[in-house]
């Protein structure tokens, strides 16, 4: 054999073995997929079975970060109008609890880390760019996949899944099978918010889009075992518009409606996402304080009574007019025990109650506390 040919058969011999190497390395990631593959699809067949929107928190955050040997996962919702962090409000869920959810009021910093295909992003972690996506107190990974959560074409979120490995997402291997993982996390955040919305329809006032009062002695209950449990301090409002009846007797119940959703969208301006609004009845509102005390408790009401008396009722039909607010307060400390619990939940409605007719009766248009009921 000539030179030329021994030449061309070490160089078939070099290829080969080369061949043989990326063979090698390819039925490895083909072994390596099926494995995570099989993970994957029992991890969605949990997911699609979950209706309770907590539950699937739990799953995603927590069990799929174990099962797949990841350092961190983090999950990004679009929430412009606060309604996913309400609903978890209702299912009495501290958001404390889950640092690895993150709220985003406008979708824009989510679109900043996907391209218009919406396709997942893979490699290594980048602290300046992808550090929105997890922010202290969550570990930093050494890579990172950021897979978006696509509904209708419109993106409401993204799930970050972290690794401490720096080469666990190289390549465009495991895409595919990511973005299908991604595909059913979004159809199940769907179904799990739509399923806790209908439960919320009943516990909701339909005229004022605010809680009802099957809500309100729900969660009231709770308040009071946080109490107890926290020894944090509780106040409440009642709040009563100010010669309702005379509304509706002079402009109709149609504007009597349209005032009454006006009060309640000033009321719950002025309060925070963990505080807790509910139409008790007619034009009575009563609000609940999670660990403030009495001293604060007043001065918002004077905030609401006030803002509420500077503002017009513009009703297309008629001139505008104004109408005022009278409210009662009262506080329970934060030393309650389990044995009188009950009781001095109660007596805190009463007193608050108590301190609204005490408005009423001295004028109205004004702010009247009972204190601190100890």
């Amino acid at each position: 054999m000539g030179q030329k040919g021994k030449s061309s058969a070490r160089d078939l011999e070099t290829e080969n073995r080369s061949l043989h190497r990326r063979l090698k390395v390819l039925m490895h990631w083909a072994e390596g997929n099926e494995d995570r593959m099989r993970r994957f699809q029992a991890q969605e067949l949990q997911l699609l079975s979950i209706a309770s929107f907590y539950e699937l928190l739990l799953m995603v955050i927590h069990e799929t970060r174990v099962k797949f040997h990841l350092e961190v996962i983090t999950l990004a919702l679009l929430d412009s109008d606060h309604e996913i962090r309400h609903l978890l409000q209702y299912l009495g869920v501290q958001l404390d609890e889950f640092p690895q959810v993150l709220f985003f009021d406008d979708a824009e910093p989510l679109r900043a880390y996907f391209d218009e295909r919406t396709a997942p992003q893979l490699g290594r972690y980048v602290p300046g760019s992808e550090s929105t996506l997890f922010p202290p107190p969550c570990p930093q990974p050494a890579s990172a996949a950021l897979l978006p959560l696509v509904r209708e074409e419109r993106i409401i979120g993204s799930l970050n899944l972290g690794s401490d490995d720096p080469e666990r997402y190289r390549g465009t291997l495991p895409a595919d099978f990511l973005a299908h993982f991604g595909a059913v996390v979004a159809v199940c955040l769907e179904n799990a918010l739509n399923h806790e919305r209908l439960k919320l329809v009943g516990l909701t006032d339909t005229l004022t889009s605010i809680y009802n009062r099957r809500y309100f002695d729900q969660r009231f209950g709770e308040e009071l075992r946080r109490v107890e449990r926290e020894c944090h301090p509780l106040s409440c409002l009642f709040l009563d518009v100010d010669h309702f009846k005379k509304v509706n007797a002079t402009y109709g119940h149609a504007v009597g409606d349209y005032v009454l959703q006006g009060v309640a969208r000033i009321i719950k301006a002025h309060l925070r996402n963990v505080d807790i609004l509910a139409r008790y009845g007619g034009e009575e509102f009563v609000a609940l304080f999670p660990d403030t005390p009495e001293s604060e408790a007043v001065v918002i009401a004077e905030r609401i009574r006030s803002a509420l008396g500077e503002t017009s009722f513009n009703h297309p039909e008629h001139d505008p007019f104004q109408v005022t607010l009278s409210i009662g307060v009262a506080a329970l400390d934060s030393d309650a025990i389990a044995s009188d619990l009950e009781q001095r939940g109660k007596r805190l409605l009463d007193a608050a109650d108590g301190a609204l007719y005490q408005a009423k009766g001295t004028g109205r248009n004004r702010v009247v506390s009972a204190g601190v009921i100890s």
